[in-house]
């Protein structure tokens, strides 16, 4: 079950950044005729907006394609799409076929926005960077296990400081409780060798 879990999340995240990857190398290569399209929108600014949309394209688009901060990758190309759509879709402004086409662009939008909302939440699965670091990490964690970053390898752990001393104390009342039980036979030996020296009223008979 994991494994079909992971290998769809994989397929998953190829789909959804395979979109944005391409939008942004587009973008590059036709970097006049796509920031003409944007001032046609009314846009202001537009070098720096286009080199922000590719930025964000390119950028989580690798985080999604390789596993390696899935989650951020997700939620950054949701929100970059959120006003993308509301500006370059418009349908409401439209008539007729062109009503139409926009329509769809605006569905296709918010269905993919909804893919990178599930992908936020489910994570990226085992068959990504982030699983493939936290395997790592586990490895090396008997080694540092209980270290906090930068404290002195010389130190000992809480945790082995705490066990050490339970120990201790329950090696100090083993030991307590070994010699008062000692203690009580040779006391009930010597009363019954000499009982009259524990008889005070004995002597004045």
């Amino acid at each position: 079950m994991d494994f079909m879990r992971s290998a769809g999340l994989l397929l998953g995240r190829f789909l959804l950044s395979g979109i944005f990857l391409m939008s942004g190398a587009m973008k590059c290569l036709q970097w006049q005729p796509t920031s003409q399209h944007m001032a046609d929108e009314g846009m202001v600014q537009v070098p720096l907006f286009l080199a922000l949309a590719i930025a964000v394209e390119l950028g989580a688009g690798l985080m999604v394609l390789l596993g390696l901060g899935a989650r951020l990758g997700a939620v950054l190309l949701a929100l970059f799409l959120v006003p993308v759509t509301a500006i370059f879709h418009d349908f409401w402004t439209y008539q007729g076929e062109a009503m139409q086409n926009q329509m769809q662009h605006f569905s296709k939008n918010v269905t993919i926005i909804g893919g990178l909302v599930t992908l936020a939440a489910a994570g990226a699965g085992r068959f990504s960077w982030d699983a493939w670091m936290h395997r790592r990490r586990a490895h090396l964690r008997p080694i540092s296990a209980g270290r906090t970053e930068g404290a002195d390898w010389r130190q000992p752990r809480p945790e082995a400081v705490d066990e050490i001393n339970t120990r201790h104390s329950s090696s100090r009342s083993r030991e307590t409780s070994a010699q008062q039980t000692s203690a009580q036979p040779t006391a009930r030996g010597n009363l019954s060798r000499n009982p009259k020296s524990h008889d005070f009223g004995y002597q004045n008979r």
